[in-house]
């Protein structure tokens, strides 16, 4: 744990791991859903601003994504969909990622 510590630029006291960042993260959201009978529909999206402060040094960034999925339904038990999500994200690190996931689903129920 101590090396660790030591690493990420944190103080260690009787064991303890504490962090010396400051992060605040502002996000506002908003989503739609939309169905028919052979027809479904959902997208999400976000907007933010990220601030992090970590042992005298600031960044400053703004964060975006969301994600979404269209998919049919030929018959009441089966759904086909089509998923994807993408975005920045900075997971409290100070230079945070960006990535895109797309891939199908397909939901049965008995």
């Amino acid at each position: 744990m101590r090396l660790f510590a030591a690493r990420a630029g944190a103080n260690v006291t009787r064991e303890v791991l504490t962090d010396t960042a400051e992060l605040i993260e502002n996000r506002t959201f908003t989503s739609l859903y939309y169905e028919r009978r052979l027809f479904c529909t959902y997208l999400e999206g976000y907007l933010g601003f990220k601030t992090l402060r970590r042992n005298g040094s600031a960044t400053d960034n703004f964060i975006y994504g969301g994600s979404g999925s269209i998919g049919v339904t030929p018959i009441r038990n089966l759904a086909i969909e089509l998923n994807t999500e993408g975005g920045n994200f900075s997971a409290g690190s100070t230079s945070g990622f960006s990535y895109f996931i797309i891939g199908p689903r397909v939901l049965f129920k008995f």
